[in-house]
């Protein structure tokens, strides 16, 4: 769930960067030395290795709210 947030975050200031979203690490225009767009590709890294976020939420709605499992 964090790391939607940390794509969100990135994709938001992809979109103010504009253009310059797209120049990546080393290129001598990229806003903030390319940092923005790497970011926002490594953010993805959580989501994939921590097991789906849905599947998550179903562990702790039954771990901490004591729903029952879904099917």
């Amino acid at each position: 769930m964090g790391s939607e947030i940390s794509q969100e975050l990135h994709h938001i200031a992809l979109g103010i960067l504009g253009l310059k979203s797209s120049l990546y690490v080393r290129d001598a225009h990229a806003a903030d030395d390319g940092k923005w767009p790497l970011g926002y590709m490594n953010s993805y890294t959580g989501t994939i290795s921590g097991g789906s976020s849905e599947i998550q939420r179903n562990i702790l709605g039954e771990r901490v709210l004591g729903l029952p499992k879904t099917k």
